[in-house]
């Protein structure tokens, strides 16, 4: 899957998460709500000023995929990479975390075996391996999701989290919990698009991104 070009870091990068559902109010004020299955990301990326060598690599990418028609995957800058102690500690010669047992649809706690023993890591003067916070993928399919709770921390190798949303597509045992170089599938989010030039000879681009679930 192509990705999309960054000559430099985003400026900024925003990123949305939508529960899609409704809601109703009543005449006595009570509100009901419900949501629908399902959720997305959406993300607002904003580069900052660069020089035309470097946009025409930004902006000649998006006009291949012709507005909405074909996704890619957007780099989610700082966010691509845990912020536990996975992304400073040296590694096992396989740094991976696998899915211990399978999963179904619906399952929001993850547990994992990996080679993470106390010889690499240790979760008393470590800190958490992996962090409430991150956002992961699997191997098996490029949904994403963010980690909402570490349920059993552990220096022995095997640990559990807690991910919303839940799973969307069922994950088989042995899959990868990617936690670092994630990247998010995309669409742009509007039929057109729009650059414009700021101080002379850089210009400035920002785009909106939909995740393509």
């Amino acid at each position: 899957m192509a990705t999309l070009p960054t000559p430099q870091d985003f400026k900024s990068i925003e990123i949305t998460s939508t529960f899609p559902g409704t809601s109703v109010v009543t005449d006595t004020g009570k509100m009901y709500r419900l949501n629908f299955d399902g959720h997305y990301f959406s993300i607002q990326v904003t580069y900052p000023p660069m020089e035309r060598n470097e946009t025409r690599q930004v902006t000649g990418f998006l006009q291949s995929k012709k507005g909405a028609l074909t996704e890619f995957d957007c780099p989610l800058d700082i966010y691509s990479d845990t912020s536990g102690a996975r992304a400073t500690l040296s590694e096992p010669p396989v740094p991976d975390l696998i899915v211990s047992t399978p999963l179904g649809v619906g399952t929001s706690i993850i547990p994992y075996l990996s080679y993470w023993s106390n010889v690499y890591y240790d979760y008393n003067t470590d800190g958490n391996l992996i962090n409430i916070g991150d956002y992961i993928t699997f191997s098996g399919h490029k949904k994403v999701y963010q980690i909402t709770e570490i349920t059993n921390p552990s220096s022995s190798g095997a640990g559990e989290v807690e991910i919303s949303p839940p799973l969307q597509v069922q994950v088989n045992t042995t899959e990868v919990i990617n936690v670092m170089g994630v990247t998010m599938l995309v669409f742009q989010d509007g039929k057109t698009m729009t650059y414009s030039t700021g101080i002379k000879g850089f210009s400035e681009l920002a785009f909106n991104f939909r995740e393509d679930v």
